[in-house]
């Protein structure tokens, strides 16, 4: 079964080197076969991880449509996954919400950056860095939606947490006033 999901033009493709996309398409494919497997083993956890830091190399490589379903995925396998560490969980949506921002999807990016908003509130507190990180995310989506009110407080928030925890030279904080500044 493997053999026939990956097949002979992808094995082909993959060891070749062909163009980018093809070798994308491949990946995915493999990454599909492992995610198909997962029911047989118990490296939930470790396969999301995986799939999270193939969707990090696929977005780096502006390839968000698979990113996208990659972190999809790591997302379904950390949420069926008892023993996976929930800030995992967090990043994960996170950076699907971002992927999401990226390509056009802002109801499913707001949708994920809330849950990231709600469950980062839970595991680090109102008032972290992680925090932070994602309600800048949500500001920015808001900003991009033209609702430049509460995209105000949450940057506003955003940037007010950082000052505090991290300090006004840091590059987050300098971000967040960036963002802010992008309001006016």
């Amino acid at each position: 079964e493997r053999e026939l999901a990956l097949g002979p033009v992808g094995r082909t493709i993959c060891c070749h080197g062909e163009p980018r996309h093809a070798r994308v398409t491949c990946f995915c494919t493999a990454i599909a076969v492992l995610f198909s497997l997962v029911s047989y083993t118990d490296a939930r956890s470790q396969l999301a991880d995986t799939l999270v830091s193939s969707a990090e190399q696929l977005i780096e490589h502006e390839e968000f449509q698979q990113a996208r379903e990659l972190l999809e995925n790591a997302i379904a396998l950390y949420q069926q996954t008892a023993d996976a560490e929930p800030n995992l969980l967090v990043e994960a949506l996170h950076a699907k919400g971002r992927v999401c921002l990226r390509i056009a999807h802002y109801d499913e990016a707001e949708s994920s950056l809330r849950e990231a908003v709600e469950l980062s509130q839970q595991l680090f507190g109102v008032e972290s860095v992680e925090t932070a990180a994602v309600l800048a995310s949500l500001g920015e989506l808001r900003q991009t939606l033209a609702k430049f009110e509460e995209a105000e407080l949450l940057l506003d928030k955003a940037l007010s947490i950082r000052e505090a925890l991290l300090g006004k030279s840091h590059p987050e904080t300098a971000s967040s006033v960036t963002l802010m500044g992008s309001l006016m």
